[in-house]
This record gives C-alpha cells, sequence and structure tokens, in this order.
C-alpha cells in the first residue's frame, strides 16, 4: 500500500490575510486526529486497507463541528496529519494565498506500523 498520504505534520502559512470568515478558510474538525488515532489503535495499521475505509484514506469517525481557521497574513498553521480539514467556501472578492507543507520525519515509511 503507498502510504504517501500518511504524514506526521500539516503547516500552512498564510501568505494572505484569512481573518474574516467565509474568504476560502480553512475548516477543521477539532478531535478528528484523537478519533481516528483510537480508530487505528483498536484495528491496528491494516485497519488503512479494510473496506469501512472506503472511498478514502480517511477512518470512519464522528467528524463533530466545523470550524473555520482564521489569521493574518504571516500566521502558521501546525496540525497533526490526522486532523480532518478541508477548503472553505469563498464569498469575497479578494485573493487568498496559503502555502502547505507535508512533513515527513526521517524514518517514517519504515517504521510507519510502529
Amino acid at each position: 500500500m503507498e502510504l504517501a498520504y500518511f504524514r506526521v505534520l500539516l503547516a500552512g502559512v498564510w501568505l494572505t490575510d484569512h481573518s474574516l470568515p467565509h474568504r476560502g478558510n480553512l475548516w477543521v474538525w477539532p478531535g478528528t486526529h484523537l478519533r481516528s488515532g483510537r480508530f487505528l489503535a483498536e484495528r491496528g495499521p491494516d485497519a488503512l486497507c479494510l473496506d469501512e475505509m472506503a472511498p478514502g484514506p480517511y477512518p470512519p469517525v464522528e467528524l463533530g463541528d466545523l470550524v473555520q481557521v482564521t489569521g493574518t497574513a504571516g500566521s502558521v498553521l501546525l496540525a497533526h496529519y490526522l486532523l480532518g480539514h478541508n477548503i472553505g467556501d469563498h464569498v469575497g472578492d479578494e485573493r487568498r494565498e496559503t502555502v502547505y507543507y507535508r512533513l515527513l520525519a526521517d524514518g517514517h515509511r519504515e517504521r510507519w506500523r510502529d
């Protein structure tokens, strides 16, 4: 199984202002990283290959309420790789720019099952 999407940390740097809601802000589901972690701890790493994971690599956990992430230009977001997240709506005319990095620890591919 290719695990390119399983990283250690998501880092985002806002190049433009994201302090107003509904301007293409990132949305997150707080706590999903913990619920996903419990799911994987209970079933083991091979649960990532089970049919119950379809249609994607996301554990079937309760998402909860969405929260928009806001911040000024230059703000940095650090998030666990299992935190549920998605893009949001954009009702303004201004352009928004963010640079995202998916950071991977040395040796992660060799020991991801641990």
